[in-house]
């Protein structure tokens, strides 16, 4: 990760944002070094029981750190860190484009079995399949987590209303405002598409050949002209999940044992990319 010390800044500001209370009389270090290690962690392959460093001649274990990340957990802190570098981001970069898709992570530690799924296209491993919503620069405005096991097709509305995709109704009939949302063939049917139009979003699906064998249909659902070239960047959302695992290379695989504290890196890591935009 190449911004730590914008990072570092905004996890100050979400403290002071949250409920957290940090004032103890025996502490003797600020919350913001056990947030160095943790970040320090992250960009290790050890796991938590093998992690070990010292900080102003303190030693901090992975055992204790973990704790603290648990406790900055209940408390929403990494929710607050990139809903603040999102509303900044959004306030001042508008999109007109935007792209859903989904990454199949496979689990190594994590021991939430009821959060697990055996994905058949992976040997049937245990597995996450991580959404993410992101606009025309790659920068991703919702992240949430089905089961490996879940079809896309299926759960796309439940996702959306999860990460409360922005509604554009208003927008609707304006040709110069106008906003779409592509995916693949894999979220193709008719309850998406009208969510989606219900939404203010112009959808941009490409049709599912398993879902009929009508000619006219087909030719119906394909997308043509000016709206090819926009779903043709589609590889903007494949990039994205390509990015994070560059800034941070363990999230490849689960290895802690909570998928909330792998989303903690996602989250970590896409706000990483938010300076990085907003900085050029």
């Amino acid at each position: 990760m190449k911004y730590m010390d914008e990072i570092r800044e905004l996890f100050k500001l979400a403290l002071e944002k949250s409920e957290l209370k940090c004032s103890h009389k025996n502490r003797t270090l600020d919350e913001t070094y056990y947030f160095d290690a943790y970040l320090d962690f992250i960009n290790n392959s050890v796991n938590y029981s093998r992690y070990k460093t010292t900080i102003k001649g303190h030693e901090i274990k992975g055992k204790y750190l973990n704790e603290k990340v648990n406790k900055w957990n209940n408390y929403g802190i990494f929710d607050i860190m990139y809903q603040i570098m999102l509303t900044k981001y959004t306030d001042v970069n508008k999109s007109k484009l935007y792209h859903i898709d989904g990454k199949i992570i496979v689990n190594k530690f994590c021991n939430e079995k009821d959060n697990l799924g055996r994905n058949i296209k992976y040997k049937s491993k245990n597995s996450i399949n991580l959404q993410a919503v992101v606009d025309n620069s790659g920068i991703p405005i919702g992240i949430d987590v089905l089961k490996g096991s879940d079809s896309e097709v299926s759960n796309m509305v439940e996702v959306l209303k999860r990460i409360e995709l922005q509604d554009f109704t208003h927008l609707q009939n304006s040709n110069k405002h106008k906003k779409y949302l592509s995916c693949d063939a894999g979220y193709d049917s008719e309850i998406n598409r009208s969510f989606l139009l219900s939404k203010g979003y112009t959808p941009l699906i490409w049709f599912n050949k398993r879902n009929t064998k009508n000619k006219k249909k087909i030719k119906k659902k394909k997308i043509v002209g000016h709206k090819k070239e926009k779903y043709k960047k589609r590889h903007i959302v494949e990039n994205y999940f390509s990015w994070i695992d560059n800034k941070i290379p363990r999230l490849v695989r689960i290895y802690d044992k909570k998928i909330t504290n792998y989303l903690n890196m996602v989250k970590i890591a896409a706000i990483d990319l938010i300076i990085g935009r907003m900085c050029v």
